[in-house]
């Protein structure tokens, strides 16, 4: 009787964390949580410029890689998919609402027509977001 009980807690532990490690998984995929890659950076010397508000972030393109792609790896970045790529909700803390503001991507002072997932910059590309409102 006593080998049953020990064995029905070890399968309960088992299933309970299995079951978190499920959630986190879930949340994680959901929200798209991405750390700075420090290999970008460093192989280029690359340096973010972030507003003293928060709200306007900017950098150099690197030649052949996406813009967002050099943004994970200068800062932290939290995106969400939808059906026309990633977009990205989140940058080093300074969350949109997607309500009443959203990130908005800029190449050389233009609104991008490309979504930051895929395009992938040029020399000379100057690259800026911009919280705004909606």
């Amino acid at each position: 009787m006593k080998k049953l009980l020990a064995v029905g807690v070890a399968v309960s532990a088992v299933i309970a964390v299995s079951a978190s490690a499920m959630g986190f998984s879930a949340y994680k995929n959901q929200h798209k949580v991405q750390q700075p890659n420090t290999q970008v950076a460093a192989s280029h010397n690359q340096q973010i410029m972030i507003s003293s508000d928060g709200k306007t972030v900017s950098y150099d393109g690197v030649e052949g890689v996406t813009a967002l792609a050099t943004l994970t790896s200068l800062t932290s970045v939290d995106t969400q998919s939808s059906s026309y790529g990633d977009m990205v909700t989140s940058i080093n803390g300074e969350a949109s609402d997607g309500k009443t503001d959203y990130w908005a991507f800029y190449v050389n002072g233009k609104l991008a027509s490309e979504g930051a997932g895929t395009y992938k910059a040029v020399p000379g590309d100057k690259i800026e977001w911009r919280l705004e409102k909606l």
